[in-house]
């Protein structure tokens, strides 16, 4: 079976529980269906269908939806993953959901188009989605390629203020910051923040329910791919010793045996 992979430990790890957590405190209890554009290893899409709004997952790496399609056997039974790089007519023809998330995924595209057609992309999954739109910007110019974002590196309060203008005109005219999720790559992006849209105002309704799905979470990570086992450490055989004054002791008896034998 295969071990736990760079998304299921460490910084990436807490990345992925920080957003589960954040987004399950804010998700509206109305919520009923949910799509999660570049969903990698399907945490997040299922954590949204065992919260009742069924979701279906888009990843374009296998390897990722591999796991996603183990995932969803024991823990959010229901959602459905796509192997497939979704695209603007994509969008056009899809129908409307309660909720939709686009994490980490935006800087991808205007990398490989460019940034006004990335804030296309938004402005679009946006106008097909009812109640809630949740949002994670990269925050340091690398991560656009050639397309350099109007705003200063790991500026928060810009940052919100240039996607709250994008997402604007297509309706989404409430938004609040919820929070930062931990991000390692690389160390000059140590946070991201995590944004949510909305038509409605928006409000706050943390539960146990939220508590419960993160211990679930971990326990169906460790079911899908468990962690490598510790290391145990080898005893060294003891090494038996004389004390130090017998030795020089048998060796002068020796020595005078030798003498007597005339050795």
């Amino acid at each position: 079976m295969a071990r736990q992979t760079q998304y299921q430990q460490g910084p990436r790890w807490e990345g992925v529980r920080l957003n589960v957590a954040m987004i399950g405190n804010f998700l509206s209890a109305e919520a009923k269906s949910a799509i999660d554009i570049g969903c990698n290893e399907g945490f997040i899409a299922c954590a949204l269908t065992e919260l009742g709004a069924k979701c279906k997952g888009f990843e374009a790496n296998p390897v990722f939806l591999e796991t996603a399609n183990r995932l969803k056997e024991t823990f959010g039974r229901g959602t459905v993953f796509q192997n497939k790089i979704v695209s603007m007519d994509d969008l056009k023809g899809m129908e409307p959901v309660d909720v939709s998330l686009l994490l980490s995924v935006h800087h991808q595209i205007a990398a490989n188009s460019s940034l006004d057609h990335a804030n296309e992309f938004l402005r679009m999954l946006a106008s097909k989605t009812r109640m809630q739109f949740f949002f994670q910007p990269a925050c340091i110019a690398d991560k656009y390629g050639e397309a350099k974002p109007p705003f200063a590196e790991n500026d928060y309060a810009a940052i919100k203020e240039y996607f709250d203008g994008v997402l604007a005109s297509a309706g989404m005219t409430h938004s609040t910051f919820i929070g930062f999720s931990i991000n390692d790559m690389p160390t000059s992006e140590p946070l991201r923040p995590m944004y949510v849209y909305s038509r409605e105002p928006i409000g706050w309704r943390h539960s146990a329910k939220v508590d419960d799905l993160l211990h679930r979470l971990r326990d169906a990570r460790d079911l899908v791919n468990p962690p490598a086992p510790k290391a145990t450490k080898v005893a060294k055989p003891a090494t038996v010793t004389q004390p130090p004054s017998v030795r020089p002791k048998e060796k002068r008896r020796k020595t005078l045996l030798q003498r007597v034998l005339g050795r």
